[in-house]
């Protein structure tokens, strides 16, 4: 059984700005010798930040949203890209405070995932416990956000039927909010 390595990059990639995004084309040399081209999505190394913010009453604080790729109005955790020099846990803090306006008692980082496999984007995700509303959210320009508290087992359950855009956060989550649920 041989070892899967890294490809090696030909050629000097090339960057192009679409809107507020980055595709960069990259070219690899394939195991088999054949070139290989890829288009990469924000390839600056950006991190994101999503929160999966627990009420004192033990519900889930979701963001509702248009996506314009699935064309759907999905249910997700609050959250958003890191801002240079900027803290993960105070990232997610600041993102979760601007699109519900709920402040946490408790922060627990749990992990990071990629946030798919044509990007290097590195998605943080949190665990915030006694969240309560302290201010009316303050989304970003363009960005229309509808706030709901749901019970924890139906957010298990959106992200089984596709509802969710977060399911790497239900997994890095998934003891803790299975012993969340036993305290209800």
């Amino acid at each position: 059984m041989t070892t899967m390595k890294p490809w090696p990059q030909t050629d000097a990639p090339v960057t192009t700005k679409v809107g507020w995004r980055h595709l960069v084309r990259k070219t690899f040399v394939a195991p088999d010798g054949s070139t290989q081209l890829y288009d990469i999505k924000d390839p600056l190394g950006s991190q994101t930040v999503a929160v999966i913010a627990i009420t004192h009453d033990n519900q889930v604080v979701i963001a509702e949203q248009f996506r314009p790729g699935p064309e759907l109005v999905m249910q997700e955790l609050p959250g958003g890209g890191v801002e240079p020099g900027e803290d993960l846990e105070a990232s997610a803090r600041r993102e979760l405070r601007e699109e519900t306006g709920y402040q946490p008692g408790a922060m627990h980082y749990l992990g990071h995932t990629w946030m798919d496999a044509y990007t290097n984007t590195k998605s943080h995700y949190f665990l915030a416990t006694d969240c309560r509303r302290v201010a009316q959210p303050t989304p970003d320009d363009g960005e229309f956000v509808n706030v709901r508290c749901i019970p924890i087992a139906d957010m298990i359950s959106n992200c089984k039927q596709g509802r969710m855009t977060d399911p790497g956060a239900i997994v890095l989550a998934y003891d803790a909010l299975q012993e969340l649920m036993r305290k209800e």
